[in-house]
């Protein structure tokens, strides 16, 4: 497989997906080794081979890197540690619509609210999907297996939400949670952002269906590392809850968590899942 690849204008791209297989053979499953680490000694060998590869073209594949190792990871310690839930790779909201997840009753209700909120306010409902959905194991159980980083295995992890339509009910979904290798101010909103606008639909549909004592949905937060500042900023809160005195505010992410080794990873994922 070639790391990378010439494009038209004559630069070189860094093939991601090929680039993690092939640079992940001799080292998975990471043992000690940190991902910041890791990502290092790619670039290396990356470099190694296409020195004329930008930084910015190597920055670009980074963010790839680590959602592959985060979705192995924990689907494999789901499969190993027989949690309750899985998580799965989401597309973007072009490839996607999240509502179609639900089993029918479900999914009319957030389209019934999306076509309300445009005739009487010409608002729209506009969401970016999180990265991860978080849903029942028994969805999808045959499904699961171990898997590997090879292109097959990544493949299928990453189009298991085609598995999901029509499927969940409201409580098959567990929550949601989004990753970025590295966070900034803009970046820290839109785990925040995500967050809130969930669990805001989801309140919208208890209240349809007159659900007194829901469940409710988490949304967690991954990164390799984050700042005081961004575990002040992420404890915002999720801004349907002060609109009511009926129940105390919730915050819009439950949880942080600091992914930067398989060993963060694992324990991320059997808080996550169980």
């Amino acid at each position: 497989m070639a790391l990378a690849s010439k494009k038209n204008d004559g630069k070189y791209k860094v093939n991601k997906l090929e680039s993690f297989c092939e640079l992940s053979e001799d080292i998975w499953p990471y043992a000690g080794i940190s991902f910041e680490d890791l990502f290092n000694r790619f670039d290396d060998e990356v470099w190694k081979q296409y020195p004329s590869v930008s930084s910015n073209a190597m920055n670009n594949v980074h963010g790839d890197w680590y959602e592959y190792i985060v979705a192995l990871i924990f689907n494999n310690t789901a499969y190993q540690h027989n949690l309750k839930w899985v998580a799965i790779p989401l597309p973007n909201k072009k490839r996607y619509d999240l509502s179609l997840m639900y089993v029918p009753k479900w999914r009319a209700y957030i389209t019934d609210l999306r076509d309300k909120m445009m005739a009487v306010s010409n608002v729209n409902l506009i969401t970016s999907n999180p990265d991860f959905v978080i849903i029942n194991k028994d969805i999808i159980s045959n499904e699961l297996y171990p898997c590997e980083p090879t292109p097959s295995d990544i493949t299928r992890l990453n189009n298991l939400y085609t598995q999901l339509e029509g499927k969940c009910e409201l409580d098959d979904i567990k929550g949601h949670f989004g990753i970025k290798r590295t966070v900034r101010p803009d970046r820290r909103l839109q785990f925040a952002h995500e967050g809130s606008l969930q669990k805001a639909i989801y309140a919208h549909l208890q209240t349809r269906d007159w659900i007194l004592n829901p469940k409710g949905i988490k949304y967690y937060a991954i990164s390799s590392k984050f700042s005081d500042e961004d575990i002040t900023g992420l404890r915002t809160v999720a801004t349907h809850s002060i609109v009511t005195v009926n129940d105390n505010p919730k915050p819009a992410v439950d949880e942080t968590f600091i992914v930067n080794s398989v060993e963060h990873c694992v324990d991320a994922a059997k808080k996550i899942l169980s």
